[in-house]
């Protein structure tokens, strides 16, 4: 896997598929975020304006080999083209995300992908708003006490990183086109 900043990854990887809209296999972006507990996942719909989220795989309890063969198997069946990884800090990577990066490599399984690090100080206040009006209907539908919405939350974080970069990066392409 290789680093590209963000405006390198969208010129490089991500404009390009945003512009030929492939629609009988668009490429997705699949968005990470990796906590002390949780690797969460999130993939962006097939015309990349919206962030759903797909899981969140507990750290204690999966190893890095099937971690690997997990995010392999959702870069088969979601046509990834590349990842777009959430922390703190976008430069330097927080230490975690970094750690979670190398291992991830180490495993060979996500080799040619190219990533970058989309940090939550930027997160699109629609990429918040998104996130709380589901997990609000969420904890409705499921009858559940309010404490639960921090480790939903946790479990999301994905999904705001992604969100926040289509919203920029879909931006960028209208003023492209502007």
């Amino acid at each position: 896997m290789e680093y590209l900043n963000p405006v390198n990854f969208y010129k490089e990887i991500f404009k390009d598929i945003l512009i030929k809209r492939d629609y009988l296999k668009p490429g997705r972006l699949l968005g990470l975020d990796i906590s002390d507990k949780y690797v969460s996942l999130a993939v962006s719909d097939w015309k990349n304006l919206t962030a759903v989220p797909l899981r969140a795989l507990d750290r204690q309890e999966i190893n890095m080999s099937s971690m690997a063969d997990m995010i392999q198997s959702l870069i088969l069946e979601h046509n990834v083209v590349g990842f777009v990884v959430g922390s703190k800090r976008a430069r330097p990577m927080d230490a975690q995300t970094r750690i979670f990066i190398d291992d991830l490599c180490t495993t060979g399984k996500v080799q040619g992908l190219k990533y970058t690090v989309w940090e939550f100080g930027i997160t699109s206040k629609n990429a918040e708003f998104v996130l709380k009006q589901h997990l609000k209907f969420i904890l409705e539908i499921l009858n559940q006490p309010p404490d639960m919405s921090k480790t939903i939350t946790e479990k999301c974080y994905s999904v705001c990183a992604l969100q926040g970069y289509l919203d920029i990066t879909n931006k960028m392409l209208k003023e492209d086109w502007d």
